[in-house]
């Protein structure tokens, strides 16, 4: 009895040895990540966005985001595993307002940062809008153009 507990403790103590030396790896590889292409922010609504960005080596996807300025508590979007691209969802965003973002590390240190702004309740409108009144605009051209012509 007392070698089989002696022989589950040296197994034990071999396992947390292996352990804390693999994290030790993991986190000098982690912090030899570079981000080589982006952070990109694209599909900005009034309600979410998406921030994409490329890596040297697979690394952490975790981005923290919140009004900017603010001191609102900081959202997070995050994926598990790693990669080398890098892709999430910022949702439950406010139209017409600017927020601030950081790419962390697994560790949480800062890698890269940025604001990005949210269209406003009327800009959807005020596009279609505009692009309607192109259209009228391009239409009266041609009614000038046949009005010319009669002359």
């Amino acid at each position: 009895m007392k070698r089989k507990l002696t022989l589950l403790g040296l197994s034990l103590m071999l396992l947390a040895t292996v352990a804390f030396a693999q994290r030790r790896m993991d986190d000098a590889n982690e912090k030899a990540v570079h981000i080589v292409d982006g952070p990109r922010i694209d599909n900005i609504t009034g309600h979410s966005a998406t921030i994409d960005w490329t890596t040297n080596s697979a690394g952490a996807n975790h981005v923290r985001y919140r009004m900017a300025g603010s001191n609102q508590p900081w959202r997070s979007a995050y994926h598990p595993g790693g990669g080398t691209h890098h892709s999430l969802q910022l949702t439950g965003l406010e139209p017409g307002r600017t927020y601030e973002w950081q790419i962390l590390t697994r560790d949480g240190d800062l890698r890269k940062n940025g604001q990005f702004q949210t269209p406003g309740h009327g800009d959807h409108d005020r596009d279609r809008d505009r692009d309607k009144g192109r259209d009228k605009d391009h239409d009266h051209d041609k009614d000038h153009d046949h009005d010319h012509d009669r002359r």
